[in-house]
């Protein structure tokens, strides 16, 4: 799963990505509810702002804690330098390289 989430605020989470986090946030990491799911995550945000992609990051640890398994390190897209530079430098550098794309990717934004 290439899962991609930004942010609102000072590192708030959109209205979608809410929904996305209560889903999560109901289910009991007993169950392991992502467990086998090879997880690829991008959070946008802004280091202009105290809260540097907080809800990418709470959503990430959530989808970690209920058995997602990281296959490369999490992408923390700044808009403060540009993010056009750190979404190719994640996808092409982090998800090509390790070939992981799913048919079925989850994208979830604003």
């Amino acid at each position: 799963m290439v899962a991609i989430s930004s942010t609102t605020g000072d590192g708030e989470q959109p209205e979608k990505a809410r929904k996305m986090l209560q889903v999560l946030r109901r289910s009991d990491p007993a169950d392991r509810a992502m467990r086998n799911t090879r997880l690829a995550y991008l959070g946008l945000g802004d280091t202009n702002y105290n809260q540097f992609c907080n809800g990418p990051k709470t959503m990430r640890s959530k989808m970690l804690e209920l058995g997602a398994v990281e296959i490369c390190p999490p992408g923390w897209a700044d808009d403060g330098i540009g993010l056009a530079y750190n979404k190719a430098n994640f996808i092409m550098l982090r998800c090509e390289a390790g070939r992981i794309f799913d048919p079925h990717p989850l994208i979830f934004s604003a």
